[in-house]
């Protein structure tokens, strides 16, 4: 289940200009920017401090306002000796040998199912009556989940990616702690876990062990994730922690050493003895000067044997080739033994090493041996047996090849066999071997699972291979935890897979669990035998024998069925374990939720097995918005996006299929009885309007919006990533339609406006304001020297009479609108703009800058231009994200990454990467003279405004699997001041503040509420 990062970071990085601004119409002066990219004397610095540009020089009458045409993007990129404890390993062990367990992600314990769900943190599953199974508790676990042991009454649970953040009220600064936990739960009292702590790992975790009464942790530190660290050094990191004592857990020993700049680790764990493997792909030869392709890996042996925990690192030593899981290494009878192909893809010839273990820091090589192939191919599968190995290797044929080790100074290759396909994963059963695989015999590939015969281990026998699954198919989990997937039950001969696939004859995913007779030693009658499928909601991941019952789980959804028939297995029960929250609305003193599947329209499936999306619409406790049993639930047809309510009423927005074209979709339902929801009517639009996966958005905002409880204005947009730009293109009209909710048994379009704009436009998203609605659309218009500009116009739509509203003259300003002054006089826009190099008459990149305009007779009229962002310079760069106006002032983030310098050199030092996030405050109150109030750097290195909302400003971070919220007060709004930290999952749709709460939709990940009263820092 580890995380294991496979590539390194790519930066892109661009050479230093020397630039010059330049106005286009004249209206603003002429600044200078030097070599780095910094601004000259009078300029500002891009980052928000509170630098001062010049006074602009205001034109007399409306501006001839010209952008950049980059489709209003808002970017540019411009040990020691001590020689104890000798090793041993599970057949030569001390006099108390001490147990090994693995974690998993669910394990059962007396009449509990304890499930670690990647949604939903630890759920507990009470199976007493085990076909009436009951969700009885839910522990969120914030981070990505890697596993977890159920033990003592303690449920010890492994998060990587684990983030959390404070204010120090003693030094008065925000502190963050990066990296993973473990969380500690007490689940004496299954139905009510209540969790006891957690200890920070620094690192993503990739791999655990139980050993007796110490759990073992192994993670890796990559020093490019902490942006902002001083040192360059990629780490990996042992742990030791004590669980005799459940209400004592603590960290006992901590190891850390260097990775050799490999970007994997690999674990082959003894009671005494964990050894680690570290592949890389290549290394750079200093005398010859040239990269070498050859691939090497890196074992460390590190002493475990204590068995209260301390740890020491032995001895590590490199081997050619690339060990990418657990199975090509083993450890035997004071013999390491490890299989390596040459290449981590790609053809090559594998070899054999066997090295002589006498203590952890000796260890010598006793023999090489590379493995006679017909041809160089790629190795699939390993797997070491006592005396034997295993070996399997494909490009057009699959040979197994087998190995005599029972003399480890001089292996001796065996017989092979060759066959379609490949194998994925061996379990070796004495004389016989069981594995997963797939075979390409007729051309198309499936996944099979074959018996092999290596009685004599010069004549390997296939015994008889069994196919299933429709295409490719593949099982779910790494295959260094493949054992945990491929369940071989050998007390009820069954064969338990978990699979996912591609089905050519439906066009959709099937999947689920596939039941295989098994019995190896039956010569009678074919010992495998397909038999039914236990189809299952979400993608499926574990299957488990409980009592007479087959128990199978996704994070989606759990099972329980009676395979008595094992042609027709027969699903007894099943919960819902996470429910796809796509959005959220506060009615009363209930929730209304929306969830399923949102389709975009070109997706959806009409073919065999296919069909019209179904999604929804449940009624649910504001105290428990993911019960699993919602008080009320109706299922909708049709793929919806969005709720509004007005009242008791809820409104979804979303697509319908009406069986010739798809059309945006809006229906009523009546919940005055929260208990029993009523349909009231629907309207379909005469045309689809485009929406994204969770919902419709436009630039900066949203294209649907409620002006009124009782009045819905929305667009359809037009969104191109291709542009003609030699030429403007022609007209297209956009219809922009204002709905009538007033009477929510008889929901009417009430009109529908024009707006002309050409081909390629971009249109931002819509504002209300004192009943009307306002956005904004670009045109091309010209091109020069290869590079495009667009003219934007403001589109101003007076709703005073929804029947007949009036599209004010549309008015050239500069940029994309982002809002209005409180008194709606003043128009702010963010702007793009080309840096003209008078000297060589060329444009050499962009500048963003946020402007204020007067509108005066629908005409616009620059007030003060101020620079935001600037192109990049030597070895750095700033990126904008998103700008909220509200009120009189306007804020954003400012990101800035920079290498640091060899001091030999003054060159890049591409190991020294840091990166900062500033929260940067505009004063707009005086139209001429726009003004940096407050600039402030927060604990992460990447984040974006998300909103503002209840006189709070929410700043959003992701990491690998989740992120968090910092909330700033804007009490005094020029100045922002951390207010607390949350951390979230997933992707947030929505921020919904009520009655001192927030609740968040975020998909899978259910609705997270935080309340604002207590404190919102984790634990």
């Amino acid at each position: 289940m580890g995380y294991r990062m496979k590539g390194l970071l790519a930066v892109a990085l661009a050479l230093a200009l020397a630039l010059a601004l330049a106005s286009f119409s004249g209206c603003f002066d002429q600044r200078s920017v030097d070599s780095t990219g910094a601004p000259g004397a009078g300029g500002n610095d891009g980052d928000g401090d509170n630098d001062r540009n010049p006074e602009v020089e205001l034109a007399e009458g409306q501006s001839d306002f010209a952008s950049a045409g980059n489709g209003g993007g808002r970017g540019n990129y411009a040990g020691g000796e001590d020689d104890s404890g000798a090793p041993t390993d599970g057949k030569n062990g001390g006099s108390e040998p001490r147990s090994i367990e693995e974690g998993d992600i669910w394990k059962t314990s007396g009449d509990y199912l304890y499930v670690l769900n990647q949604y939903r943190g630890l759920q507990v599953i009470r199976l007493s009556l085990v076909d009436k199974p009951k969700l009885v508790a839910s522990v969120p676990i914030l981070g990505r989940p890697v596993e977890m042991y159920v033990r003592d009454g303690n449920a010890y649970v492994v998060v990587s990616d684990y983030f959390n953040c404070w204010l120090d009220g003693t030094e008065g600064f925000v502190r963050e702690f990066q990296g993973s936990q473990l969380r500690i739960v007490d689940v004496r009292t299954p139905e009510k876990p209540k969790v006891l702590g957690g200890i920070d790992i620094k690192g993503f975790v990739t791999d655990t062990r139980i050993v007796g009464e110490v759990l073992y942790m192994v993670s890796n530190r990559y020093s490019y994730y902490y942006y902002n660290s001083s040192d360059s050094e990629n780490l990996t990191s042992v742990y030791s922690i004590t669980i005799a004592d459940p209400a004592a857990v603590q960290l006992v020993d901590q190891i850390d050493f260097l990775k050799n700049e490999g970007y994997d680790n690999h674990v082959n764990v003894t009671e005494n003895v964990i050894f680690i493997a570290t592949p890389q792909y290549g290394w750079y030869d200093e005398e010859s000067g040239q990269w070498r392709q050859e691939m090497k890996t890196t074992i460390t042996y590190i002493d475990i044997h204590d068995p209260d925990g301390a740890i020491r690192k032995g001895k590590s030593f490199e081997l050619p080739g690339y060990v990418s899981e657990r199975w090509q290494m083993d450890f035997y009878d004071k013999v390491f033994r490890v299989v390596a192909p040459e290449q981590a893809w790609g053809n090559g010839y594998p070899n054999l090493f066997t090295y002589k273990v006498d203590d952890p820091d000796h260890i010598t090589l006793l023999a090489q041996m590379q493995i006679k192939l017909p041809r160089e191919e790629a190795l699939t599968a390993t797997r070491f047996d006592g005396d034997r190995a295993y070996v399997v290797t494909y490009e057009r044929k699959d040979p197994l090849f087998t190995i005599d080790v029972s003399n480890p100074a001089h292996p001796i290759q065996g017989g092979d066999l060759e066959m379609p396909g490949w194998l994925d994963y061996i379990e070796p059963r004495g004389d016989r071997l069981v594995a997963l695989g797939h075979d390409d015999a007729t051309g198309e590939t499936v996944l099979s699972v074959s018996l092999f015969d290596v009685a004599d281990l010069m004549a390997p026998k296939m015994v008889q291979r069994v196919t299933f699954g429709e295409g490719w198919g593949w099982v779910p989990g790494e295959k260094d935890d493949m054992q945990k997937v491929f369940k071989v039950l050998d007390d009820l001969n069954l064969i338990l897979i978990p699979f996912h696939g591609w089905s050519s004859k439906d066009s959709r995913y099937v999947g689920g669990v596939q039941l295989i007779d098994f019995y190896p030693e039956e010569v009678n009658f074919a010992p495998l035998l397909r038999r039914g499928l236990i189809e299952h909601g979400g993608w499926v991941e574990r299957a488990m024998p409980f009592k007479e019952r087959i128990l199978t789980v996704s994070n989606e959804a759990f099972q329980v069925v009676d395979v008595t028939d094992r042609d027709k297995p027969n699903v007894t029960a099943a919960l819902e374990l996470a429910r796809n929250s796509v959005d959220f609305a506060v009615m009363g003193g209930y929730g209304i939720e929306l969830s399923g599947e949102v389709s975009y329209y070109w997706y959806y499936d009409y073919g065999p097995g296919g069909g019209e999306p179904q999604m929804q619409l449940s009624t649910v406790p504001l105290s428990e918005p993911n019960t699993a049993n919602p008080p009320a639930k109706i299922t909708i047809d049709g793929s919806y996006g969005r709720v509004f309510t007005n009242g008791s009423v809820a409104y979804l927005l979303g697509s319908y299929y009406d069986g010739t074209t798809v059309r945006t979709r809006v229906t009523s339902y009546d919940f005055s009885n929260p208990l029993k929801p009523e349909k009231l009517d629907t309207l379909d639009l005469p045309r689809n309007i485009d929406y994204y996966y969770y919902g419709w958005y436009g630039y900066y905002g949203e294209n649907a919006v409620q002006v009124r409880p009782d009045v819905l204005v929305l667009y359809s947009p037009n969104y191109y990533y291709y542009y003609d730009y030699y030429w403007a293109g022609t007209e297209q009209e956009n219809p922009v339609y204002v709905l009538d909710l007033s009477n929510p048994r008889a929901l009417r379009l009430a009109s529908t406006v024009t707006l002309v704009t050409g081909e390629y436009s971009w249109i931002s998203a819509m504002k209300v304001q004192d009943g009307s609605v306002y956005f904004s659309h670009s045109v091309p218009f010209e091109t020069k020297s290869g590079y495009y500009f667009v003219k934007y116009y403001l589109d101003r739509l007076d709703l005073s009479d929804i029947n007949n509203p009036k599209l004010h003259p549309k008015v050239n300003i500069p940029g994309v609108f982002l809002g209005l002054s409180t008194d709606g006089r003043y128009v702010y826009t963010l702007d793009t703009q080309y840096i003209y190099d008078p000297v060589t008459g060329n444009y050499n990149g962009t500048y963003q800058a946020v402007n204020t305009l007067a509108l005066i007779d629908d005409k616009a009229y620059l007030r003060d231009r101020y620079i935001v962002q600037l192109p990049y310079g030597n070895n750095e760069w700033w990126w904008m994200g998103n700008i909220w106006v509200q009120g009189d002032f306007a804020y954003y983030t400012m990101n800035h990454s920079w290498y640091g310098t060899v001091a030999s050199s003054g060159e890049a030092d591409y190991n020294n990467y840091h990166s900062e996030t500033k929260i940067v405050t505009l004063d707009l109150r005086i139209a001429k003279k726009i003004e940096a109030a407050s600039s402030q750097v927060i604990p992460v290195p990447y984040a974006y405004l998300r909103g503002v909302s209840g006189g709070r400003m929410f700043v959003e971070f992701y990491g690998y699997a989740s992120g968090g919220m910092l909330m700033y007060s804007l009490a005094d709004p020029g100045e922002p001041a951390f207010d607390g930290f949350f951390r979230t999952q997933g992707y947030v749709q929505k921020i919904i503040e009520k009655g001192g709460k927030l609740y968040l939709p975020s998909g899978y990940y259910g609705v997270q509420v935080v309340d604002l009263a207590e404190n919102v820092e984790p634990l």
